[in-house]
């Protein structure tokens, strides 16, 4: 006989309804962010051109990057994407207000692991500490800062990789193993984590069986590194092996490095920070501080990611505010429920929890960028890129200065027409197989084929700028180039720093692009 539907409790009828709020929230900030011109090319225009390019079976080349879409990660769980592309016409917007919900919906595993921590009997007060943990989740600073960041695999990583934990947990093989193979198609990296979750379950657990997933999980990262982006950029290793030249000059001598000479990545370890303190800081506070780094064996879940993101060139990945930090946030969440749980007496239990509620609000407010956050856009905040924008905060809420001008020029532009385009139009253009973040493919700025020059400019179509926003003086100087006679391109549209050139039929054109405008 089948079970009747109950009515939900009162822990999980809030929980439910903190993630709708949250959703709803952040969701709403995400889409007027993308549609007000919020976002820029890296990442979330290399994302939605490859998915685009999916989704009409092209080879998803990403020009905006100048790598294959799973040369550039092997985020194989793009393909989800696809099909809403294809029959609905989704987008950018669609793309960022998607990892909004799947953020989200990460806090039902955590409250969910809460719950059979704290062994919850109908409802009772443990389950009102399993809604306060599930509640400091969402308001922890680098998941609201990853959504402002736009959209990134590794945040939509969250998800599957806390219901791995929660199944496994649970002895619940089948599911745990479903959940991690959609954790994997997510970043190669993750399965990093996902082998380190294999050690602490096969310790947990006493069972060498599962040293079978693990080594699964460890070979997936090694393919993925070794073989499939390696042939998606013919041949070469992974474009951020470079970030880590103080350790070597590929992927192998890297390992070697690492354990034969410590000194060349302990000191950076040991210094980890950014502009809101060292990096260990920035992860842990949320969660209490030091109620999270009492987890043993469980802490080992946080070490790979937190050792990468700590030893690498890259200044942004020590840096809680990325995306790069996911899977530590994630890894640190299944910590702090953990030592909660194995709290003695109720008391205490009670006093982690708000321990833990009380460092993830403050945080909320000194760091991120939500209703509590002191950048939220509610009071006035930077001006942005020396554009002459000036905003309250980091999300747009308004049309940008140029918005109206900047749709009147997008309506010039033909379906398929190559275009160039300033940084933070680039998200707006993607749906077209070449489409470039200028100066390219004039000059080569921000697009990774390794030993090989810009794309042929004399194949771009249109160009459209912002007169008034550029990186460096160079930039500038080709832009006034372009618009002289001569340059093969006319300007066809001019209005409020927005400018649209064509490139014009005239055959001395054509040479002109062929060995460089003119004045460069």
């Amino acid at each position: 006989m089948r079970e009747r539907l109950r009515m939900p409790t009162r822990s999980e009828a809030a929980v439910a309804g903190l993630v709708a709020v949250f959703v709803w929230w952040f969701g709403s900030l995400a889409y007027g962010h993308q549609r007000h011109f919020g976002n820029f090319s890296f990442d979330l225009g290399i994302y939605d051109q490859g998915i685009w390019l999916l989704s009409r079976f092209d080879d998803p080349f990403v020009t905006v990057r100048g790598l294959h879409l799973f040369g550039h990660h092997t985020n194989f769980i793009l393909l989800l994407w696809a099909p809403f592309y294809r029959f609905l016409g989704a987008g950018a917007g669609f793309l960022v207000v998607s990892e909004v919900v799947l953020v989200g919906l990460a806090a039902v595993p955590v409250y969910l692991l809460a719950r059979d921590r704290l062994r919850v009997v109908d409802d009772d007060r443990a389950g009102l500490l399993a809604v306060a943990l599930a509640a400091a989740f969402l308001l922890n600073p680098s998941l609201q800062n990853q959504l402002w960041w736009t959209f990134h695999p590794d945040s939509v990583s969250i998800l599957p990789v806390l219901c791995t934990w929660l199944y496994a947990t649970r002895r619940r093989w089948r599911p745990a193993a479903v959940w991690a193979v959609v954790a994997l198609l997510c970043k190669e990296d993750v399965a990093l984590t996902l082998v380190a979750m294999g050690l602490v379950l096969t310790w947990r657990e006493k069972d060498r069986r599962l040293l079978i997933p693990t080594a699964v999980a460890g070979l997936w990262f090694v393919v993925m590194t070794r073989v499939v982006m390696t042939a998606a950029n013919n041949g070469l290793d992974p474009f951020y092996v470079a970030e880590f030249s103080h350790l070597g000059a590929n992927l192998r001598e890297i390992v070697v490095n690492s354990v034969l000479h410590p000194s060349r990545w302990a000191t950076r370890l040991y210094h980890a920070k950014a502009g809101d303190g060292p990096y260990w800081f920035q992860l842990a506070g949320p969660f209490g501080v030091f109620v999270p780094l009492l987890a043993l064996p469980e802490l080992l879940l946080v070490v790979p990611q937190f050792f990468i993101n700590s030893i690498t060139l890259w200044p942004y990945a020590a840096d809680a505010k990325y995306h790069y930090s996911a899977m530590p946030v994630a890894a640190l969440a299944i910590c702090t429920v953990e030592v909660v749980g194995r709290l003695p007496g109720a008391a205490l239990r009670r006093a982690a929890v708000v321990a833990v509620l009380f460092t993830a609000a403050i945080t909320n407010i000194w760091w991120a960028p939500s209703p509590l956050g002191a950048y939220d856009g509610l009071v006035p905040g930077v001006e942005t890129l020396g554009r002459g924008d000036p905003v309250t905060g980091v999300w747009r809420r308004q049309p940008h200065i140029h918005q109206a001008a900047a749709e009147e020029a997008f309506a010039l532009i033909p379906a398929g027409a190559s275009v160039s385009a300033v940084f933070y139009l680039v998200p707006q253009l993607t749906h077209r197989a070449e489409i470039y973040e200028f100066p390219t493919p004039f000059m080569r700025f921000n697009y990774r084929v390794p030993g090989e020059g810009p794309p042929d400019p004399a194949t771009l179509d249109y160009v459209l700028l912002d007169s008034n926003a550029w990186y460096i003086p160079e930039h500038e100087d080709l832009y006034l180039a372009l618009r002289q006679p001569g340059s093969g391109f006319d300007v066809q549209y001019s209005q409020d720093d927005i400018v649209l050139l064509r490139r014009n039929d005239d055959p001395l054109s054509a040479l002109v692009l062929a060995f460089g405008p003119i004045g460069l």
